[in-house]
């Protein structure tokens, strides 16, 4: 869902810079005065920049939607490694990519009212596709058991390889999943429970996973995930197909989106038992 811009962002209006939209997860910095980011890596389809304990994802308009991402039609695919650019005050600059964001999309997942029996034949139609990541997570989220959620947590950190590794993407589908439901059940404590424990998970995340895996678990804990992940958790508590959902998941990268939609399903079903 596009929405405006949030105030107070600085939009020049003598930029020539190219049009961008962005994450409302990024607002507060880019409402920030312009800091460097320095950039990281890049792909064919995307370009990640560090900004402070912030990864940045730059990539063309037709990319999946990251809760951390900026989206513009050029500029991105000229960035090298080791590259600095400016970002802030509505936008970022750098030798060769000046953006000025005009459009903003929320990468949260509003509540939608939800009957417990509906949850639990779409979190059953979605575990015959994808099995859940772990009974301990599960069941720590079933119990609201703060401590053995933080328990938990720890021991999928940083587990598995790559940009994202696989324990942390069952880390984003479930915390994110677990207060959506939650919330869409009736009980907002959910949402209480993943604030509580994030602090910690991500304090010790800090010293175990890679900077982008730990952005993004950051933006799970308020409720922000990629736009297949949503999909996923809209689904599951009846807003959408539920199939189709899993199929664009489990599409999101090499092994990311079946290890979240993975976290989804454990994330779900302990928000089914713990509402009971």
């Amino acid at each position: 869902m596009l929405v405006a811009p949030p105030e107070p962002v600085d939009i020049s209006a003598t930029s020539s810079g190219v049009p961008a939209a962005a994450s409302l997860g990024l607002t507060s910095w880019l409402r920030a005065e312009p800091r460097p980011a320095v950039v990281m890596g890049t792909s064919t389809r995307a370009v990640w920049c560090a900004l402070e304990d912030e990864v940045i994802l730059l990539a063309s308009p037709s990319a999946v939607r990251f809760p951390n991402a900026i989206l513009g039609d050029n500029g991105w695919d000229t960035l090298e490694p080791g590259e600095q650019i400016l970002a802030g005050s509505g936008g970022l600059i750098g030798g060769r990519c000046d953006w000025r964001v005009v459009r903003w999309w929320d990468p949260g997942v509003k509540p939608i009212e939800a009957e417990r029996s509906d949850v639990m034949v779409h979190v059953s139609t979605a575990a015959r596709r994808v099995a859940p990541c772990t009974p301990d997570l599960e069941a720590a989220l079933a119990s609201g058991d703060r401590n053995g959620l933080v328990e938990v947590a720890f021991g999928l950190l940083g587990a598995g390889g790559g940009l994202t590794p696989e324990g942390d993407d069952a880390l984003v589908g479930a915390l994110a999943a677990y207060r959506h439901v939650m919330s869409s059940l009736g009980h907002p404590e959910g949402q209480a429970l993943i604030d509580d424990a994030a602090a910690e998970i991500l304090s010790v995340g800090a010293g175990r996973t890679t900077l982008l895996s730990l952005t993004l678990l950051r933006h799970a804990c308020a409720g922000e995930v990629p736009d297949p992940v949503a999909d996923l958790m809209r689904a599951v508590t009846g807003r959408g197909s539920t199939s189709a959902a899993i199929e664009r998941c489990v599409g999101l990268g090499g092994s990311s989106g079946r290890a979240m939609a993975s976290g989804v399903v454990s994330g779900a079903r302990g928000a089914w038992k713990a509402s009971s």
